[in-house]
């Protein structure tokens, strides 16, 4: 196991992966690490490869920590040489929609903008899928499956007009590790006026509810990764439901 493995490469998933499946690698590698039923990679002793197991399932499985962790994923070696995301990640579909990123040596600037983007996509997903879970389970929640279908709509408004975004969170007062995290809330806000708009133009419907409801819960969740002033300065949740209704 290479000591630059990120600790996703560790457990062997993607940054995508949900809990269950952060846990079944967990285990399995637990299992396989085992003095008395498994062997590590050659070179690396056994107790040195649950060490680094162990870190990884200590990190990736506290939200938390994990969403500082994620944050430092994109460093300067990021901004300089971007790569689009696996074409097995979830909203690889969206991506490729984009144009490429600049290689030539005067494209310095709008590759550090992709490497940002990157993140925003990214984080966006991962609070959208969770919103999505979360808002199936409530009494009287709508299938998972009925979230699940807007979350390319909050991906691909959150992969437009990054230097804006970028610009606002600064404005926000935003640390430059959290810039992604920030952008991809200043979208949501943006997106949530947006609705709010075109529901009062052309009238409120199912769709706009789901949207709103979607909206709000992926901004909660996503506003837990910066703090209370950063998310005030932002505009706080924009509680499209409730404007929807009135309220």
């Amino acid at each position: 196991m290479s000591s630059t493995a990120t600790l996703y490469e560790r457990l062997g998933v993607a940054p995508s992966a949900d809990e269950a499946t952060l846990r079944a690698a967990y285990r399995r590698l637990a299992k396989e690490l085992h003095p008395d039923v498994g062997s590590p990679a050659v070179g690396v002793p056994t107790g040195e490869a649950m060490a680094a197991v162990n870190e990884a399932w200590t990190v990736l499985s506290d939200p938390s920590r994990r969403a500082a962790y994620d944050r430092t994923l994109i460093d300067l070696r990021d901004r300089v040489t971007v790569r689009p995301p696996r074409t097995d990640a979830p909203w690889s579909a969206a991506w490729s929609a984009q144009r490429p990123v600049p290689t030539t040596p005067g494209g310095r600037r709008d590759a550090w903008y992709a490497g940002v983007r990157v993140q925003m996509v990214r984080l966006t997903h991962e609070a959208a899928s969770s919103a999505a879970w979360a808002l199936s389970l409530k009494r009287g929640g709508r299938p998972r499956s009925v979230y699940e279908a807007r979350i390319d709509s909050l991906i691909a408004h959150n992969m437009r007009d990054t230097d804006e975004r970028v610009k606002a969170a600064r404005a926000g007062g935003t640390a430059p590790l959290d810039l992604g995290l920030a952008g991809a809330l200043v979208g949501l806000t943006d997106l949530a006026n947006i609705t709010y708009r075109d529901a009062t133009i052309s009238g409120l419907t199912t769709s706009h509810e789901v949207l709103a409801e979607l909206l709000d819960r992926t901004w909660d969740n996503l506003a837990h990764g910066v703090s209370h002033e950063v998310a005030s300065a932002l505009g706080s949740n924009p509680h499209l439901v409730r404007r929807l209704h009135g309220r």
